[in-house]
């Protein structure tokens, strides 16, 4: 005989109560598992940076040539040298090249105009008119070197304010390439900031779109009510020769 007891299950189910609920959460249902059986959509298969358009890329190009303009290098330092000589006081005097022609022009010009004069007279060697042209001639240069010296130093000082911005004019050029370079970085950073959000979203689409899917199903779970299935013994039950041995002990108790 078999003594193992007997089992019983039972299934406990519980919902909404509203059928206007239970509908919808139907509804929802059904596209929740058309949506599973279509799979994740395709995501959007381009970077979302928009590099650098060809007027841009252009006008990069255009800054870079001008800023390597050879003539213009070459003028600054030309300009820088001649400030900082002038600044230095190099150019005091006959130093300066153009006053030294113009004072030479001067006291030939002058000795010139003498000797006509002297030549239409005919007083030629004449001593004293000679010291006398002399002097004309060393005087009218004296006059000319002490306008020039102040000239000088008016230029010098002109000369020492002029070369710190001429300093920066030569900066431009270097200016101009890192200004333009840093544009060049940034389209390229975000040439491959665009690449990788968009191997990230190709990447995380099946993931993302299940997530939704499991969302979607835990908001609906609640509403939706629960199943539970218990297993418990069955109430214990007296085999029939049990009772019937009983019985018989019973009537004999009662003839005793």
């Amino acid at each position: 005989m078999n003594d193992q007891p007997a089992t019983q299950q039972v299934v406990q189910t519980t919902g909404s109560s509203d059928p206007q609920v239970k509908a919808t959460l139907d509804k929802v249902l059904g596209q929740v598992n058309t949506a599973v059986d279509q799979g994740a959509p395709a995501t959007f298969g381009s970077s979302l940076y928009s590099p650098a358009g060809s007027t841009t890329t252009g006008a990069w190009n255009s800054a870079l040539t001008a800023a390597a303009n050879p003539g213009y290098s070459s003028a600054i330092d030309k300009t820088i040298s001649s400030l900082g000589t002038a600044a230095g006081g190099g150019d005091y005097g006959t130093n300066d090249p153009t006053y030294a022609a113009l004072r030479a022009k001067a006291g030939d010009d002058a000795l010139k105009s003498v000797n006509a004069v002297f030549n239409n007279s005919g007083r030629l060697g004449g001593g004293s008119n000679v010291q006398a042209a002399g002097q004309g001639v060393a005087n009218a240069l004296g006059a000319m070197d002490q306008t020039q010296l102040a000239n000088d130093r008016a230029f010098q000082l002109s000369a020492a304010s002029a070369l710190p911005q001429a300093y920066q004019s030569s900066l431009l050029p270097s200016s101009v390439a890192a200004g333009v370079g840093s544009a060049q970085d940034a389209n390229s950073q975000g040439i491959l900031q665009g690449q990788a959000d968009l191997q990230q979203r190709q990447a995380q689409n099946q993931t993302n779109w299940l997530a939704k899917i499991s969302s979607i199903l835990n908001g609906a779970a609640a509403p939706a009510g629960t199943t539970s299935t218990t297993t418990s013994p069955t109430p214990a039950q007296t085999p029939w020769w049990q009772s019937a041995l009983g019985l018989g002990i019973g009537a004999l108790g009662a003839f005793a």
